[in-house]
């Protein structure tokens, strides 16, 4: 099975958004040419509301992209004896390198990247090489981190008294998506995952988290290949 993908940047959804902005906009201005005032300012306020839907789009920015900098920072995370999730290099073909992560015997497995950034969107290219049994246990996750201070050391969740707590897998303060299976184990598949924790208490940083079984009550061998995460801030 090949691991040497061609790595194309995500498409930018901005140029339609601004068309259809514009189209509303003349269509409005023909229909309401004698429209009674009321219907005007309906009018108005809808097409307000789409232009600051597209605003917002167009004011986030990525602030990390994987692809420039073949996961260098990332770390590991695993339950299992011996095991280590590692960043593979691809060499040929387009070079580039994929996470990999592995559970040999249903730990939990996954690799971390912390970031300062505590609102956005985190975009994962992804593939689910190998699932034992039914259900899903593979997921993306964005955790609050606590700011570190001379009683803190280390990493530790918000929510959390100590680091690598089997409880913080299913904190309610994580944003989670369960990565949906796939027929065929040869195709990437795209999931993007919104979180904010500006109004979360003690948050002071985020850990972008890919998991292998983490947060599932019924967990199994599996392997999960991630070849971008794509970061996007206001």
């Amino acid at each position: 099975m090949s691991l040497h993908p061609q790595v194309a940047p995500p498409d930018n959804p901005m140029p339609s958004r601004i068309s259809s902005i514009f189209r509303t906009f003349r269509f409005l201005r023909r229909r309401l040419s004698c429209a009674p005032p009321i219907s005007i300012f309906v009018a108005a306020v809808s097409l307000c509301t789409l232009f600051g839907a597209g605003c917002k789009g167009a004011s986030r920015r990525v602030v990390y992209d994987s692809a420039q900098g073949s996961f260098s920072g990332w770390t590991a995370y695993s339950t299992e004896p011996g095991n280590r999730p590692e960043v593979i290099s691809l060499g040929g073909n387009g070079g580039g390198s994929v996470l990999q992560i592995v559970s040999h015997r249903g730990g939990n497995a996954g690799m971390n990247w912390l970031t300062p950034a505590l609102h956005g969107s985190v975009t994962m290219e992804y593939r689910i090489m190998d699932s034992h049994g039914g259900g899903e246990h593979f997921s993306l996750c964005v955790i609050p981190v606590k700011k570190p201070t001379p009683q803190i050391r280390g990493l530790i969740e918000v929510g959390s008294d100590g680091p690598n707590d089997l409880k913080n897998g299913f904190s309610r303060y994580r944003r989670v998506a369960v990565l949906p299976r796939t027929s065929d184990s040869d195709q990437w598949s795209e999931i993007t995952l919104e979180f904010d924790f500006r109004s979360t208490p003690d948050a002071a940083s985020s850990i972008i988290a890919p998991r292998v079984n983490e947060g599932f009550l019924n967990p199994r061998p599996g392997t999960l290949v991630v070849k971008r995460v794509v970061l996007r801030t206001d």
